[in-house]
């Protein structure tokens, strides 16, 4: 007899792995995304502070 539906992904852990590559991804577009606020946020800092210095 064939083990169960439940057997088989436990042996395997079928769903299990794209969700960790689905939240790896996930991650890694958050990451990518704080880094250009991060430049953004230096830039607009170091232009008002220049524009300060012109005044």
């Amino acid at each position: 007899m064939v083990g169960s539906g439940s057997d088989y992904l436990r042996r395997n852990r079928g769903p299990i792995r794209p969700v960790k590559n689905g939240l790896h991804g996930i991650y890694n577009i958050i990451n990518v995304i704080r880094e250009l606020l991060r430049k953004n946020d230096n830039f607009e800092t170091k232009s008002l502070a220049f524009g300060m210095r012109t005044f």
